[in-house]
């Protein structure tokens, strides 16, 4: 009788294992995150890329970083993942992944599979490229059976997250049996190039043992804890901290939603916007969230930000330091980004952004914000 009891619990815990799982999913399976273009192809194959800008920085500094990234990251792993190609002249690094992708975890169930993938980076001048192609899973066969002595079959993501595969006809939601595999990649994807620009940010310098670079935390803060935007030379420690900017105030009159917040600036297309429109340590960035002048949210982002790419997207990086309050930004769905050269008065660059996401960090930690550009002004 005892035994008979186990396995009724037994069943029931996994069934509502995967009961909750799949609450989970459905809150999802119609974000916009997740929807098409989500899984960009590159001729037939998944491939994902994401472009860091790195204002004043040359190329070899770019590679540098990029590189101790790289093997810190897949080191992390403890299993074969690794670097396994570098071309300095060219600026090109090659890494294999192996990681888990957890889709749920009990005390008496466990769904995961093995994620592979090969993992580049492109270094130039000033931007450095990371690509994530030929992702595959091994995962436990639905029959149990074992094949040339593993019981786990290999599935191509192009089976699995591709928008083909993934959503329905009308691309406005994610099939349910495949949700998992293209929500926990996305996920996973956006985790790993956060990563990245939080490690090859200006609050690391660059150190060489074994005639290997290693990127190492800074021990005391610095003026510039920009997400992506690298300032800090490899031969140069970083600089002492300056003093917070203070709170930039609301202006008088809320913009009208068409027009710029000054006159001088002029729209251009978010795709065309300058890798160096925005300079972290020759200005500010403000945030304005809404546009009521009653009920306005204005502040300075204390973490500072940068441009970037996510597939075809144009999209900005704001981080948030620890004690700036955040509630505004975090129930927003769209905001307002302007940069403010040293000294002006005026913006030199307004960009209208949609929320795509955002980081749930641990206490003590910065809050990392990811908009789309949807409209951009700079000054000409």
């Amino acid at each position: 009788m005892t035994k008979k009891v186990t396995q009724i619990l037994f069943v029931l815990m996994c069934s509502l294992s995967l009961s909750v799982q799949a609450q989970s999913l459905s809150a999802h399976l119609a974000d916009s995150k997740y929807l098409a273009g989500a899984v960009p192809l590159k001729e037939g194959r998944v491939l994902f890329s994401h472009v860091f800008s790195m204002p004043g920085m040359s190329k070899e500094q770019v590679y540098d970083y990029a590189l101790a990234w790289m093997t810190f990251r897949l080191q992390q792993n403890a299993n074969d993942s690794r670097v396994v190609y570098t071309d300095s002249v060219k600026g090109e690094i090659v890494g294999l992944g192996n990681e888990y992708l957890t889709f749920s975890s009990t005390a008496l169930s466990l769904d995961r599979a093995d994620m592979h993938y090969h993992l580049m980076a492109y270094c130039q001048k000033e931007q450095c490229t990371i690509e994530v192609s030929r992702i595959y899973y091994l995962y436990p066969r639905a029959d149990g059976r074992t094949v040339d002595g593993s019981n786990k079959e290999r599935l191509p993501a192009e089976e699995l997250i591709t928008d083909e595969m993934a959503l329905n006809k009308t691309q406005d939601r994610v099939l349910r049996g495949l949700a998992k595999w293209r929500i926990y990649t996305v996920d996973y994807i956006d985790d790993l190039y956060v990563n990245a620009a939080q490690t090859m940010s200006s609050g690391r310098r660059l150190t060489v043992q074994s005639g290997v670079p290693v990127i190492q935390p800074v021990t005391a803060p610095v003026q510039r804890s920009n997400i992506t935007v690298v300032t800090v030379p490899s031969a140069v420690p970083a600089a002492s901290p300056a003093p917070s900017a203070p709170a930039v105030a609301a202006a008088p009159v809320a913009p009208a939603p068409s027009a710029p917040a000054t006159a001088t600036l002029h729209q251009v297309s978010p795709a065309n916007l300058p890798a160096d429109a925005i300079r972290m340590g020759e200005g500010k960035l403000v945030v304005v969230i809404g546009t009521d002048v009653f009920n306005m949210t204005t502040m300075v982002v204390g973490g500072g930000g940068s441009l970037g790419k996510m597939g075809d997207k144009s999209v900005i990086y704001t981080i948030l330091t620890p004690d700036q309050p955040y509630q505004s930004l975090e129930s927003a769905d769209v905001y307002t980004v302007r940069f403010y050269p040293t000294g002006q008065t005026e913006p030199s660059v307004e960009l209208r952004c949609k929320k795509l996401s955002a980081t749930a960090p641990g206490e003590g930690q910065p809050r990392i914000y990811v908009g789309e550009i949807q409209q951009a002004f700079i000054k000409q």
